[in-house]
């Protein structure tokens, strides 16, 4: 296999082959205005040389780096267009699918005979069908939001465990249809108290680490937890998915990143639930990690500071 000279490699090349036919030429030149051929002596040539090697290492060295910038920086881009294209296919899926049975459903509720049972039917399609595209345009709007920075932290009092008891109430029914269990782990240090911190960013950030390991796993159990390790909040969503495979553990952070391709076709989804989770999880100064194998399962840690957590409700 034939190995490809970069640029810089042909440039150098052509620095090196200038410098040594100047050497040359300049010896030349002084034997045609000169008999005296102590004026040329080893010592100048190798110095001569010695500078050409030199700087050509320097500039090699500079222009590699500058280059190799550069096309990290093409690559990024092009990781990036590839990415936003990715995500434009998959969002026009995910909304004509609402949107279809949206359009459907409600064109069959102007039917003359239509049985109560059937319009209650097709009444909760259409239903479920909107929140579904509500679901997608509020993830665009939301890492649009924290991407230019428009996005503010509102404190106020958290009662932690109610927020973990709405998320489970509605992520429960997802388990129905499959062989997965639901489980709540929350420390008694947590219940019955209210923290300061911003409730509706933690409720989006449970909800989407949830879902997302709800999803995901076929077979076993989702496990809810929460902790108070000092002055931080400290919650695990734990599941016994799919996994991820350790190259994917902090692209899957990244917008429009799915761990595997086939995921999209299988699964849908915009990919941007975890992006969204963790730009929240910064946003109020903590930070998120996760523990994973393929085949085995996920671990996703978050760790948020609090502020004056209050004191048991009485």
């Amino acid at each position: 296999m034939k190995r490809r000279f970069r640029f810089e490699h042909k440039v150098i090349i052509l620095y090196l082959l200038v410098g040594g036919l100047w050497i040359i030429f300049s010896d030349k030149m002084i034997l045609l205005f000169t008999n005296d051929l102590a004026t040329i002596s080893r010592y100048q040539t190798l110095k001569g040389w010695l500078y050409v090697l030199v700087t050509a290492g320097l500039f090699f060295a500079i222009l590699r780096w500058y280059i190799v910038r550069q096309r990290k920086a093409l690559d990024k881009s092009e990781e990036s267009d590839r990415l936003k294209t990715a995500f434009l296919q998959n969002v026009s899926h995910e909304i004509r699918t609402p949107m279809n049975s949206i359009c459907g459903f409600s064109s069959l509720l102007g039917r003359d005979g239509l049985t109560p049972e059937k319009r209650k039917q097709y009444i909760e399609i259409i239903i479920n069908s909107s929140n579904q595209l509500l679901s997608i345009v509020n993830d665009i709007l939301c890492i649009s939001n924290i991407e230019t920075g428009q996005e503010s932290v509102s404190m106020n009092p958290t009662q932690v465990d109610k927020i973990f008891g709405e998320v489970f109430d509605m992520a429960h029914p997802q388990t129905k249809a499959k062989d997965v269990t639901l489980k709540l782990d929350i420390d008694s240090r947590v219940k019955d108290i209210e923290v300061l911190t911003d409730g509706a960013k933690l409720k989006q950030i449970v909800w989407n680490l949830t879902n997302n390991a709800v999803k995901f796993t076929q077979k076993g159990e989702v496990v809810m937890g929460c902790t108070l390790e000092g002055d931080k909040l400290s919650i695990y969503i734990e599941d016994t998915g799919f996994g991820i495979a350790p190259e994917m553990h902090e692209k899957v952070f990244d917008r429009f990143v799915q761990a595997y391709p086939s995921i999209q076709l299988s699964y849908g989804g915009t990919g941007l639930g975890l992006s969204i989770a963790k730009g929240y999880v910064l946003l109020l100064g903590g930070d998120i990690k996760l523990q994973s194998k393929p085949y085995i399962g996920t671990k996703v840690f978050v760790s948020i500071p609090i502020e004056n957590p209050a004191k048991p409700k009485q």
